[in-house]
């Protein structure tokens, strides 16, 4: 296994504080019959990999329906949920209520649906209305389908509308500190059955000032570093290597700007759970 790929890779997760809790939320949104719920974080946080870890959690006890943010007209979408359950979508009562009632089946029969929409912040409000109104037919306080919409923070103005009055949780993936980073690259060398020592304490050091806590950077820099120090022959990358690669990959000039359009502390200090609503 690539321990840097850039495609989303579930086997190689690692569980920052913030992915526990977000994952941990979400989770109970789908097990606890929420109807939506909603996962913030800017590009190259891992959102497609968490909900893939939570599919993959969630196996035994909930299908999984993805669908991407560049769609969909309500018909579409619920033929498209229909189709990814297996459920017919010929009857009587036309599709959204012949959806209904095998959700209605499978939630007596103990089993759960969900529906993931991802790249979220593509859909224009009207859009992103009729999928999260997908989630609110109820059996009793549960909610028959749980729909979480995925996507950048651009996501939070298509939901300031009456599509977010619905939303039950919302979760924000915020970057990682230095600890986290560097753990995180040790974590995937480890799984990819790399040698822990294929970065020195004084690279990692680099890795987490120029990648800025956002996994995909930290992907790019160490996958940049390892071959450029393979081709020159080095046992290890050392923070020359880092230097270098952060160099080429125009990461060097952004090192110390503010992620989140705010200062680093702030954006720290901001909670990667926003609420969750009864």
């Amino acid at each position: 296994v690539d321990p840097f790929g850039f495609a989303p890779e579930p086997k190689l997760y690692c569980q920052t504080r913030a992915h526990r809790d977000v994952l941990a939320a979400l989770r109970s949104a789908v097990l606890e019959g929420r109807g939506a719920a909603a996962l913030l974080g800017q590009a190259g946080m891992g959102k497609t990999t968490l909900v893939q870890v939570l599919a993959g959690s969630l196996g035994r006890q909930c299908d999984f329906v993805h669908l991407s943010g560049r769609s969909r007209d309500p018909a579409e979408a619920v033929r498209a949920v229909l189709g990814a359950l297996g459920i017919d979508g010929e009857g009587a009562g036309g599709e959204g209520k012949r959806l209904e009632r095998a959700l209605v089946r499978r939630t007596l029969s103990g089993r759960r649906a969900a529906v993931v929409v991802d790249n979220a912040q593509e859909l224009d409000g009207e859009a992103l209305g009729h999928l999260i109104a997908l989630g609110e037919p109820a059996l009793g306080e549960r909610r028959l389908l749980t729909v979480i919409v995925a996507g950048r923070p651009g996501l939070l103005e298509r939901l300031s509308g009456p599509a977010g009055g619905k939303i039950g949780v919302y979760c924000r993936l915020t970057p990682m500190d230095g600890e986290e980073t560097r753990a995180y690259v040790l974590h995937r060398l480890r799984l990819a059955g790399c040698a822990p020592g294929a970065f020195t304490p004084a690279a990692l050091d680099l890795v987490s000032l120029y990648a800025r806590g956002i996994p995909l950077n930290v992907n790019m820099l160490c996958r940049h570093s390892l071959s450029l120090a393979s081709s020159i022959g080095l046992g290890a990358v050392d923070e020359r290597i880092v230097e270098d690669s952060a160099y080429d990959l125009v990461l060097r000039s952004s090192a110390l700007r503010p992620w989140d359009g705010g200062a680093e502390e702030a954006a720290r200090s901001r909670p990667h759970l926003y609420l969750v609503k009864s």
